[in-house]
């Protein structure tokens, strides 16, 4: 089993929060090697459970935006929530480890 990390979704708050866990599930659709520089850096920050705004006013850019940076990395990872691409996320970087 590898460990992986799981993601708590708090809605109410525009954040995602990481915790570990065992599970032997690897990503197998979609990749973070799709995203651009922009929309990784964007991805990383909501992982570390930044709110939009945070990312947003660290970034130089709208909440707005932010947005649409993730609804880009959903669709490129194919995935439904900020939960599953930060799960991927995580995911991917344990896979980086082992190799």
């Amino acid at each position: 089993m590898h460990e992986t990390i799981c993601a708590v979704n708090e809605p109410q708050k525009n954040r995602v929060v990481a915790s570990r866990k065992e599970s032997s599930e690897v990503a197998t659709n979609g990749s973070i090697q799709k995203l651009t520089a922009r929309e990784l850096e964007i991805l990383k920050l909501l992982a570390e459970g930044r709110y939009y705004r945070d990312i947003g006013e660290a970034l130089g850019i709208s909440s707005s935006t932010v947005r649409a940076h993730l609804h880009s990395v959903y669709l490129k990872l194919q995935v439904k929530s900020r939960t599953q691409a930060v799960i991927k996320l995580h995911e991917y970087h344990q896979q980086q480890d082992r190799v």
